[in-house]
């Protein structure tokens, strides 16, 4: 079984993790922050890469 994405934990709220599992081996590292947790000026809006899902 293999497994890899993105995940939110709940006690970190605005830290983005790379979640990734390959058979019995399972690793999480911090990725990120998500866009959403940081100040608005600190955003940074890609207009012309920004797609809605």
């Amino acid at each position: 079984m293999r497994a890899k994405g993105i995940a939110c934990c709940a006690t970190r709220i605005d830290l983005a993790l790379l979640l990734s599992q390959t058979g019995p081996s399972v690793s999480v590292e911090p990725l990120s922050y998500w866009v959403a947790s940081l100040p608005k000026e600190k955003r940074k809006v890609q207009s012309s890469k920004t797609q809605a899902f």
